[in-house]
């Protein structure tokens, strides 16, 4: 027969293995190209989306889906309903609930489509071993499909028949049965996976009690020394306890005793509690079923040497496992290559992590931090290794010394982006063992050299030539850098193996020199191989611009020039200039932070709906939003653009310098440290809509946001009331400090009276997720490492933010001064003044 498969994870690949062993032809989909290609390496037909797997599938056509349960689930069938015709069938071979199941089954009917559900137990083993399969729907369409589910069950084996069977179904005995109808398989596996926990938790709690007995509180005549590997062995042989769940504890115990490579945690997918819930329903007392699901639930905040040994088991027959921290690649491929469709995302491959700047204040404060945190958050893996480079001499071990008292330093300093209680040993320890040192210039030849021969050597020991190159320095060693790593073949990727370029901001000075970078680096790299980074991106609230607009139907309707007065977007920092001076006096605010930081926030705000939430896809948006930004007139940037300069004030009580009596600033400077713009987006979506942004520093408070202020509502219904005028709706998205956002409405004062007032609805990203400390850069590292550039800039977006500031730096004004701590200059509150508008106060 033949059969469509979509989700080639570890299980969904392996049925299609044993299917293809068996002379059934599979189709495969997967999002992973990767994923598609091994099948297809192995026989498998590759379909390039569900369409073209349909469309390769003669009627009847059969679809097994083997993806996670929910949303992904639900998508992916219902897509399948609009592809399949009268007579085909899907099969969910994943975990969906029950009810689910009995529900798509009945909407699928009255389109002739037969639904099966298939629940299907064997994890990695079953490629072998076979799957053990409880199908739900028609008897029909299971008759039908016979010869693949016989094709994936483990068949008769060496198992001996049960006595008193003989004359009974036969199909049982191979391994797979037909339940009933539509959810009944889901149901018999959910119950199964049930018990499977309560099994699990009594070997768990077992070993936990034999470990304790050695604890030191006990008095030395009552302390044993037990191995608990060898006691699991002797229990596997002829025991009344033994299983194939002691069999795996045995081997994870004989591998590693003390499980030191778990945490403990143990996902679930939804079938604990749904079986617990059902026993609920029924009144069915399931008092060591629910202690199991709840011990599971309490896993997550403990780490028992019993837990460990229950993520050692599901992580050897490949449940829904918590990963052990530098465990086997292999058993490390992702059901899905979207980590946003995942509870949690997988670990990015193996990879050197070259740092050129190594010595210098990004490395120390913002990416050490955040690489120990993706550490922490178990995201990186054995084969991962930092290579610092730098001109300064230093060994390996000074340098490890450096950066762990500097990561140490951060975390306890409560004013900077990275701060927590205190630095998990094993995390840091973890990632300090994998720092190394480099001397060299960046414009050296040989210093290339001896890099290239590092990266030989951590190939040969790693197994990969994965390797990121984090250009950390100052900008006039972009074009050098890469040219150097391209012209030494460092670029030069061969059998899988990738090489990619982190460029930091400023990426050029003007738009001149941003096509003349670009024209230099693409000359000598593909465009996917480069990574513009803009640490505002990996600002969780920056993200959730897009999830708020796109998710949320009562806001998309209304975002747009006929419900929308304005736009503000504030970048304010408290901070000067540093001790960076001289490159500000070459900067400034407005090449410092427009063409890049604030164009970025502008694009998400701005952008229209992408046809997906691919790369390409989102940047082509963004790029169109930039492209879009009207070019002002000599007129017009004399009314619209406000430049300032911060004189000597009191920022939060304390008192600080002006700009001007700065380190290595000029005593008559005219370098603007504060700019503020009215921007106009010459499209359909924002005819008329300004966009009023500012950024600056030595500001009265730190706060980086974007405001939406709605139109009014009509004020006619009013009229015979005390209301004197209807407050517009505010919604603002605050980027950082405080990651949230908030949203203003008018409401009736308490009173016999109708009186407004306005109140406030808040959400906080603390208030509802636990996060821990985050720099931003954690997830556009973990985006480059596996290969994401969603929120990395392509080279006509860089392009196109220069030419939209470009008419600005062809026309210098005058600064104006205003005092560190204040608002910023008068000047930008005349800006808004003139249209009938003001600013979002600061203080």
């Amino acid at each position: 027969m033949e059969i469509g498969i979509i989700g080639l994870g570890r299980m969904g690949g392996n049925i299609g293995l044993r299917l293809m062993r068996a002379g059934h032809r599979c189709v495969t989909f997967d999002r992973s190209a990767e994923a598609v290609q091994r099948l297809a390496t192995a026989g498998a037909a590759p379909a390039g989306s569900p369409t073209e797997l349909v469309r390769q599938l003669a009627p009847p056509r059969a679809v097994w889906v083997m993806l996670p349960s929910g949303r992904i689930t639900e998508e992916a069938v219902a897509e399948l309903a609009g592809l399949l015709e009268r007579g085909d069938t899907i099969i969910d071979g994943g975990n969906s609930f029950y009810k689910d199941d009995i529900r798509r089954a009945r909407e699928l009917a009255a389109r002739g489509i037969d639904y099966l559900d298939a629940g299907t137990s064997g994890g990695v083993w079953g490629l072998e071993r076979g799957y053990c399969l409880m199908i739900g729907g028609d008897k029909a369409a299971v008759e039908r499909l016979d010869p693949i589910f016989a094709a994936l069950a483990p068949g008769l084996g060496d198992i001996p028949r049960t006595p008193g069977r003989e004359g009974r179904a036969s199909r049982v005995e191979q391994g797979y049965l037909h339940c009933g109808p539509a959810g009944s398989g889901h149901f018999v596996k959910m119950v199964h996976n049930g018990i499977e926990y309560g099994l699990m938790q009594a070997y768990a709690e077992g070993f936990d009690i034999l470990r304790n007995r050695s604890s030191a509180a006990l008095p030395e005549e009552e302390r044993f020394t037990l191995d608990a590997a060898d006691i699991a062995e002797v229990w596997r042989r002829g025991s009344v306890v033994s299983s194939w769940l002691l069999d795996l504890s045995a081997a994870a115990l004989a591998k590693n005793p003390d499980l030191s490579t778990f945490t403990g945690e143990v996902q679930d997918s939804g079938e604990g509690r749904w079986t617990v819930q059902a026993a609920i329903e029924e009144a069915v007392p399931a008092p060591v079923l629910s202690a199991a699901l709840f011990a599971r639930f309490r896993s997550r905040s403990g780490n028992t040497f019993g837990e460990r040994l229950l993520s050692a088991m599901r992580f050897q027959f490949g449940g829904h496992v918590e990963t052990p921290h530098g465990g086997e690649q292999a058993m490390r491929e992702r059901l899905c290559p979207d980590p946003a469709l995942l509870a949690r995302a997988s670990p990015a491959p193996p990879a050197s992590f070259v740092i050129f700047g190594a010595g210098g204040d990004l490395t120390r404060r913002l990416l050490m931090p955040a690489l120990y945190n993706l550490s922490l958050g178990r995201l990186l893996v054995d084969g991962f290794t930092v290579i610092g480079v730098d001109h300064n001499e230093r060994s390996d071990e000074a340098y490890r010394q450096g950066l762990t008292e500097a990561v140490q330093g951060y975390a306890t300093d409560r004013s900077g982006e990275f701060s927590a209680d205190s630095i998990d040993s094993h995390a840091w320890g973890w990632l300090r063992d994998r720092l190394f040192y480099l001397t060299g210039d960046f414009e050296d030849a040989a210093t290339y050299r001896r890099l290239g021969e590092r990266l030989a050597a951590a190939k040969q020991a790693g197994g990969h030539g994965n390797c990121v190159f984090y250009l950390a320095t100052a900008p006039r060693f972009f074009g050098p850098i890469v040219e150097h790593l391209a012209k030494a073949g460092l670029m030069h990727e061969e059998q899988g193996d990738f090489r990619r370029a982190v460029i930091e901001k400023p990426f050029g000075t003007d738009l001149a020199s941003a096509r003349a970078l670009n024209a230099r680096i693409l000359g000598l790299v593909d465009e996917r191989q480069v990574f513009r980074i803009d640490h505002y991106l990996g600002k969780e609230t920056v993200q959730n611009i897009l999830a708020l607009r796109f998710a949320n139907g009562i806001f998309e309707p209304l975002w747009c020039r006929d419900h929308i007065d304005h736009v503000q977007i504030t970048a304010a920092e408290t901070v000067g200039v540093e001790g960076r001076g001289r490159f500000y006096e070459t900067a400034g605010a407005l090449r410092d932070m427009v063409p890049n930081h604030m164009m970025q926030l502008l694009t998400m705000t701005a952008m229209e709906p992408p046809n997906d939430f691919g790369a390409d896809a989102v940047r082509a948006e963004k790029t169109k939003v930039v492209q879009a930004i009207w070019s002002p007139g000599p007129e017009e940037l004399a009314r619209d653009v406000v430049r300032g300069q911060y004189d000597a004030g009191r920022v939060r009580g304390t008192a600080v310098p002006g700009y001007r009596q700065e380190p290595n600033v000029a005593p008559d400077s005219g370098t603007e440290t504060y700019i503020a713009m009215k921007l106009h987006i010459d499209n359909w979506r924002w005819a008329g809509v300004p966009f009023y942004v500012r950024t600056g520093k030595r500001l009265a408070v730190r706060r980086t946001e974007v405001a939406i202020q709605f139109k009014p509502a009509p004020y006619t219904m009013f009229r015979a009331t005390p209301v004197e005028c209807t407050t517009p709706n505010l919604m603002v998205l605050h980027i950082q400090p405080n990651e949230g956002i908030s949203l203003s409405l008018s409401a009736k004062q308490p009173g016999p009276t109708l009186r407004l007032a306005d109140v406030r609805m808040d959400f906080r990203y603390t208030d509802w997720f636990k996060a821990g400390p985050s720099t931003g850069y954690e997830t556009l590292l973990y985006d480059v490492l596996i290969g994401d550039a969603t929120l990395f800039k392509r080279a006509e977006n860089v392009e196109a933010s220069w030419a939209a500031v470009q008419p600005m730096l062809e026309s210098p004004a005058e600064v104006e001064h205003y005092a560190a701590g204040s608002d910023g200059p008068a000047g930008a509150e005349a800006l808004l003044a003139r249209d009938g508008r003001h600013w979002l106060k600061l203080t």
